[in-house]
């Protein structure tokens, strides 16, 4: 077996967990089925960090259609929910949380002699250059004791407001804008399992994003308009029907983690609230 093979085990808390939720959700079977091959697929490794041309996909996938454009719709769709993220340049693909999950990382460093941290490292070093390396370092250098971050340089305060990868939907250098899907046409029912308590948002009325703010802070509680701002912009208009309150809250914290942004539980309800009540308030000023 060579190394970094070994680790493409199907987890069946793909289909029921937060990802599978959003993509059903979406009733994106494609991205379903294409999220379940990155994981699995011969071509991973253990860090989920490596190369696949769209021609590999197509041969092993050809019920997604022929031609690349269904192959990198579905892409798209991994991107937006934070699942996988998929450069056409250079035909790298990074899907995020494959090496928590595949190397049983638990938030705390592994020990310099563990195989699990070796094995990771020396596919990190061996990866060609790709858009992935800086964040793929950002995340896991403190659990697999990386040293040498790759890449370009973190994104700074410029870059807040976007996503920090290439795509979702690239097509070529420059990223396509996002269009929401037919079935997001419909209106998202937010439910939070813990009060009861249910919002509906239309999509159609998307809500004007907050002001842009300052560089986020360290402490979490001043961060709940920096945070707004993100679930305005980059979940709103894009949640499905029936989302739970509790799955779009760990959306926006991934959201959170990737930018760097502090938080904790309670400013994120804050933030989630704010930016549910601030689409309801112009959805109702736009129909009085």
């Amino acid at each position: 077996m060579k190394e970094g093979e070994g680790y493409g085990i199907m987890l069946a808390s793909f289909f029921d967990g937060v990802t599978g939720k959003a993509l059903q959700a979406r009733n994106e079977w494609r991205s379903m089925l294409l999220g379940a091959f990155l994981s699995a697929s011969r071509h991973a490794n253990m860090i989920g960090l490596y190369p696949l041309s769209l021609q590999q996909v197509e041969r092993a996938l050809p019920i997604l259609g022929k031609g690349s454009s269904a192959t990198r719709r579905a892409l798209g769709v991994l991107a937006d929910v934070h699942y996988a993220f998929y450069d056409l340049d250079t035909e790298y693909v990074w899907v995020k949380e494959m090496a928590r999950v595949r190397l049983v990382l638990e938030g705390t460093p592994l020990s310099k002699g563990d195989r699990r941290r070796m094995g990771a490292e020396k596919l990190y070093m061996r990866a060609i250059v790709n858009p992935f390396l800086g964040p793929f370092y950002d995340r896991y250098h403190t659990e697999l004791g990386l040293t040498n971050r790759r890449g370009s340089p973190p994104k700074g305060e410029s870059d807040t407001d976007s996503n920090p990868y290439l795509i979702p939907n690239q097509m070529g250098s420059t990223p396509s804008p996002r269009t929401p899907l037919p079935d997001q046409e419909q209106v998202p029912d937010i439910r939070d399992q813990e009060t009861g308590t249910r919002y509906q948002v239309p999509v159609q009325e998307k809500a004007a994003a907050p002001p842009r703010l300052a560089k986020p802070v360290e402490n979490p509680s001043e961060n709940v308009e920096v945070i707004t701002s993100i679930v305005v912009k980059d979940f709103l208009p894009y949640v499905a029907p029936n989302i739970d309150f509790g799955d779009l809250s760990v959306l926006v914290k991934s959201r959170c983690e990737t930018l760097g942004i502090a938080f904790d539980g309670q400013t994120i309800r804050k933030a989630i609230e704010s930016a549910l009540f601030r689409a309801q308030l112009k959805t109702a000023r736009r129909t009085s």
